[in-house]
């Protein structure tokens, strides 16, 4: 989600090895038109059930 003062936040599920792989990328890489300053993340926990089924922006 895009906040009001230029910051994104969001939500991942994944297994641990890709919830790292996507959290280097958005540390490293991001998006095409993005400026990543800087990438800040809680600490992950596991879940035993997903409950994420689809992807969507919020502006």
């Amino acid at each position: 989600m895009n906040t009001r003062d230029g910051t994104v936040k969001g939500q991942l599920e994944a297994a641990l090895p890709q919830l790292n792989e996507m959290k280097h990328w958005l540390q490293n890489k991001g998006s095409p038109s993005s400026v990543i300053e800087k990438a800040e993340f809680s600490t992950a926990r596991e879940i035993q059930n997903y409950t994420f089924t689809g992807f969507s922006i919020r502006r």
